[in-house]
């Protein structure tokens, strides 16, 4: 167990030992300990991803996960069309490759989820963590549907938004939020008109800072 004496609090005391009252410490914190720190940072396209995966955790060492309201958690990889942001994949937060619909519309006929960005500690991922700046392309927005990315602090105020209107000459249009302390940003699609297979790609976004209590 980790175990910092007190006595450290009135000698200076490192690495490995005893303190005064004679029980052995170990001043090395756990692997998990939240250290401040800022790194990571990058971008991420997907393209290494076959489709239909489901994407949560697997870009963390960079300093970002993903989620969606989907029972799966996740994101789902598409590349039936392929993405007009980087080809030939993006990110749904539904499963869009169930196709309910057949003929050139091909979708699932279910309104796209939201899709969840969560910044955290590259080294240990359950530490929370923010950023200053975060860009990603829209994909394949309906016409006339207003997507929305919003960007919310540790504090959970919202911070800086950003929006655009699907517009099928603009099929991949950049949104991009810039705040001190972006903790996460969440990107939503209106009801009305019917959005149904709409994504992200390219999600771009500065070095993170670890958030310790």
């Amino acid at each position: 167990m980790w175990r910092a004496s007190i006595t450290c609090l009135l000698i200076a005391c490192g690495g490995n030992g005893a303190a005064s009252d004679g029980i052995p410490f170990d001043s090395t914190p756990p692997a998990d300990a939240c250290i401040p720190a800022t790194r990571g940072g990058g971008a991420v396209n997907f393209d290494e991803l076959a489709e239909g995966v489901v994407v949560k955790d697997q870009y963390a060492a960079t300093g970002v996960v993903f989620s969606s309201p989907h029972p799966s958690g996740g994101l789902h990889t598409y590349n039936q069309f392929a993405s007009p942001g980087s080809p030939p994949t993006f990110v749904t937060g539904d499963d869009e490759t169930i196709d309910v619909t057949p003929g050139p519309e091909f979708g699932n006929d279910v309104q796209a989820l939201p899709i969840t960005l969560t910044f955290v500690d590259p080294a240990a991922a359950p530490n929370p963590a923010t950023t200053t700046m975060v860009s990603l392309h829209e994909i394949f927005t309906n016409m006339d549907v207003v997507v929305t990315a919003t960007a919310f602090d540790p504090a959970d105020h919202v911070v800086a938004t950003a929006t655009a209107t699907g517009d099928p000459a603009k099929p991949a249009q950049l949104l991009t939020l810039a705040a001190p302390a972006i903790r996460r940003v969440v990107v939503d699609w209106a009801t009305q008109p019917f959005e149904d297979n709409a994504g992200i790609d390219d999600v771009t976004f500065a070095a993170v800072t670890v958030v310790c209590p």
